[in-house]
């Protein structure tokens, strides 16, 4: 392979393998998928996809597995019809500025002007694209990536078939998802809490099982992290199940699926207006600025007043829902909306 494809197929391993790692925190039926799909690694002259193949065993049955890696940035951007992530891209500036700024550091330098100013300006720029993303903006770029894939698959299956020269062959998504769900508040059926771990959505396992055919791909392995907080506030996740009845496969994993309300909302009333902005005061430190939307308060309450109703009907059918914390306060006064007719 070239280098290019070296570098890619060893960064797809070793975020695979850190899924392998994560698991060992999640469900047995997780551990027992992704035990079966570590197994070793096919050598191939081109990284044609599949990603990954894995030689794995089962009942010492020896059953090729084409891993297809693809990930689902919440930070993306929609451009000439297709979904772009952006968020690791603006990462991955904030670090180069980083480590020339570090450079000078452990020389004992003073770090130039310019460089802390084009760390504070890449980090405000990444931070303001993260502000304006929602779960809305995951789901859209999640759903263009999984109907790409899924039209390839006859070919992944093909290739993995043609590299090993076995007809036993099986077919695994491995998607990463980089996600904030750092303001929102889920209900579990009892209770509101700030979200602590990273929920499984319906909007995502209906997205799944509406693209996927579940007679080519065996198992899909979600690897969730998270953008904001620090792993330890909201550690990542990691959970696997094979594709013949997903809800029922998650739910077998003690894990609760959560509705999503606000969706307009999160799309169409983004309360950041326009640039985030920085000044550097006269003792050196920057004071940022940024603006925000003045939505008049009936335009507004019009908009939220499905969302309440459907938190409202959720809240009290026990159904669990995972939603902002505009959603949350105003929900303790619905029926006062409610009866104003707003």
């Amino acid at each position: 392979m070239s280098k290019n494809d070296d570098d890619k197929e060893e960064k797809e391993s070793n975020l695979f393998q850190e899924a392998v790692l994560e698991s060992q925190k999640s469900d047995i039926r997780t551990q027992k998928i992704l035990r079966f799909l570590d197994g070793e690694t096919i050598d191939r002259e081109k990284n044609d996809s599949p990603d990954l193949i894995k030689k794995c065993s089962r009942k010492n049955k020896t059953i090729y597995v084409g891993i297809e890696h693809f990930h689902v940035d919440q930070v993306s951007k929609k451009k000439r019809g297709k979904m772009n992530a952006i968020g690791e891209e603006c990462n991955k500036k904030i670090l180069e500025v980083y480590e020339v700024g570090h450079e000078y550091y452990i020389k004992g330098e003073k770090i130039p002007d310019d460089v802390s100013e084009e760390l504070l300006k890449q980090t405000l720029n990444y931070f303001h694209e993260l502000l304006k993303s929602n779960i809305v903006s995951l789901l859209d770029a999640l759903k263009k990536a999984v109907e790409k894939h899924s039209s390839k698959i006859d070919v992944y299956i093909e290739n993995t078939r043609k590299t090993v020269c076995s007809k036993e062959v099986e077919i695994a998504l491995f998607i990463d998802f980089f996600v904030d769900y750092s303001s929102m508040y889920a209900f579990d059926g009892k209770q509101f809490e700030e979200v602590k771990e990273i929920p499984i959505i319906k909007e995502i396992v209906s997205i799944l099982q509406e693209s996927i055919d579940s007679k080519k791909i065996q198992y899909i392995v979600l690897f969730f992290k998270n953008q904001r907080l620090k792993e330890e506030e909201l550690p990542p996740k990691v959970i696997a199940f094979r594709t013949g009845n997903m809800v029922q496969n998650i739910k077998k994993q003690k894990q609760i699926i959560y509705h999503f309300i606000g969706g307009k909302i999160a799309r169409d009333y983004n309360l950041l207006d326009g640039n985030l902005t920085y000044k550097r005061n006269e003792d050196g430190n920057y004071r940022i600025k940024t603006e925000l939307k003045d939505f008049g308060e009936g335009e507004f309450l019009r908009v939220v007043a499905p969302y309440l109703k459907e938190a409202y009907i959720k809240q009290k059918l026990g159904i669990p829902f995972i939603t902002s914390q505009v959603i949350k306060k105003l929900l303790k006064n619905y029926k006062y909306f409610r009866d104003t007719n707003i």
